[in-house]
């Protein structure tokens, strides 16, 4: 077997509630040749360390921030990544079936069992969940700001209503499987496989190697967009009249404005237009039960 890279990223949120010493000694226990790194300042440094130290099999101990940056060095150097969730939602971890208990997700990885799965791209750059554009990167974005100083609950309030204040529309140009369309909406979401807002919990994914990327695009509605996207998500109105969803492989998304804040798999940055997203079917190895 190949030897193990389990890089831990102590500011994650289940990280930051443990002792490092206890999550050396599950790692050290149930993956008996893992090569442990905890990040102290930057964690590609820390990647780039297991790198130069031999590691084929890079274990994310973090969130899904922390998973998606090791994913990129994994698929760049053609390695097996493997997942110990240890962050604040895991959702990339729950989908491919890794479970939150440390030592269960550590004897996984001690197994070795890979599978080969998609990921998405965004201009070249993975992301392993979604990314998406308009209201919520905004909200994100303002959250951030407000977290030092109010506290996170307070700051998820003040921040929605700053979105709402400042909050413009996207006015856009779709391009997708030799289709065009001009799109008015405050919010586009690109998903890696098919997350759909017909079943509940809508953020978990069945598969994620069916090669295709999942487009969700809701309508403008002038008389109360907020309250059209509580209504989606709560399954409380017919959802086909205030969204479009379909499945492709490619997307290009064009626009008058130079920039747009996006998200992608959580992390908020401003991206010149257009954008392209793609589905990279099947490219990235990982250890799964």
């Amino acid at each position: 077997m190949q030897r193990i890279g389990v890089i831990i990223n102590t500011s994650s949120r289940t990280a930051n509630k443990l002792d490092n010493k206890e999550i050396v000694t599950t790692v050290n226990k149930n993956i008996p040749n893992a090569k442990i790194y905890l990040v102290k300042k930057s964690l590609n440094q820390t990647i780039n360390k297991a790198v130069r130290d031999g590691c084929r099999v890079i274990s994310a101990g973090g969130g899904d921030g922390t998973v998606s940056a090791i994913a990129t060095v994994c698929v760049r150097n053609n390695f097996v990544l493997g997942v110990i969730p240890l962050g604040t939602m895991n959702n990339f971890a729950k989908d491919i079936g890794i479970p939150t208990n440390i030592e269960d997700a550590c004897k996984i990885i001690a197994q070795q069992k890979v599978k080969k799965i998609d990921y998405g791209t965004l201009n070249g750059d993975l992301f392993i969940n979604n990314s998406s554009l308009g209201m919520y990167p905004r909200l994100v974005a303002e959250r951030e700001k407000r977290e030092n100083r109010h506290g996170k609950l307070l700051a998820y309030f003040t921040s929605v209503l700053s979105t709402l204040q400042k909050f413009r529309v996207l006015n856009l140009k779709i391009e997708y499987d030799d289709k065009q369309a001009n799109i008015k909406t405050p919010l586009i979401f690109i998903g890696n496989n098919d997350y759909s807002f017909s079943e509940r919990p809508f953020i978990r994914r069945k598969t994620l190697d069916g090669g295709k990327l999942s487009i969700h695009i809701i309508r403008y509605n002038r008389f109360g967009q907020l309250g059209v996207i509580k209504k989606i998500l709560t399954k409380r109105i017919n959802q086909a009249h205030y969204y479009k969803t379909f499945h492709t492989k490619r997307i290009l998304i064009d626009g008058g404005s130079s920039k747009v804040l996006i998200a992608k798999d959580g992390e908020v940055t401003a991206v010149k237009l257009p954008l392209e997203y793609k589905i990279e079917a099947k490219k990235l190895k990982i250890i799964v039960p």
